[in-house]
């Protein structure tokens, strides 16, 4: 019997939890990332309001490469041509918010919030709509003094990766 409770507990241990997300079950392997649509109006002047929109230089490109990578680090989805691909995925840029979020006892700005919204959909070879356009936020906070200083520019990339680690979820997870 101690044999016995032995080899069940070492088949238990060997096999483990083997969670891993799945995709939704649709019906493609490949994707096709389209040039990020910059949607992002440079010409308002947005002074007057307490969320300050900007924009960031090449914040698109950046936006349709760690999107690549990210699928190929999540692995349910290749990245392909378009020609090749099951899925054309867009993504268009709509806003770039700077937010003041953390202020000293002089009231001046410590740190800020980064808000990267872009909207998401999905279209299959012929034209058909797969996916429904959905806004996405991708967010990252960045204190500009003490020993958790951070740059604008490091917490954008921040931000950017948490908009595209959404968008990859939004497209292969189940829930």
């Amino acid at each position: 019997m101690r044999i016995f409770s032995l080899l069940i507990l070492v088949v238990l241990f060997f096999q483990g939890c083997a969670y891993r997300p799945v995709g939704k079950g649709v019906n493609f392997s490949s994707v096709y990332i389209a040039p990020v649509k910059n949607k992002i109006d440079v010409a308002v002047d947005y002074s007057s309001i307490s969320e300050l929109q900007k924009y960031f230089p090449d914040i698109d490109a950046q936006i349709r490469s760690k999107l690549s990578g990210r699928f190929v680090f999540d692995g349910n989805v290749k990245t392909v041509n378009k020609d090749k691909a099951d899925l054309i995925l867009h993504v268009e840029l709509l806003s770039y918010y700077k937010t003041p979020m953390r202020f000293s006892e002089q009231n001046e700005v410590e740190g800020y919030r980064i808000s990267v919204i872009a909207n998401v959909y999905g279209e299959d070879r012929d034209g058909k709509q797969v996916y429904a356009p959905k806004r996405l936020t991708g967010v990252a906070d960045y204190i500009l003094t003490g020993s958790n200083a951070v740059s604008e520019s490091d917490a954008v990339l921040s931000a950017i990766d948490d908009l595209v680690k959404r968008i990859v979820e939004y497209v292969v997870e189940v829930w």
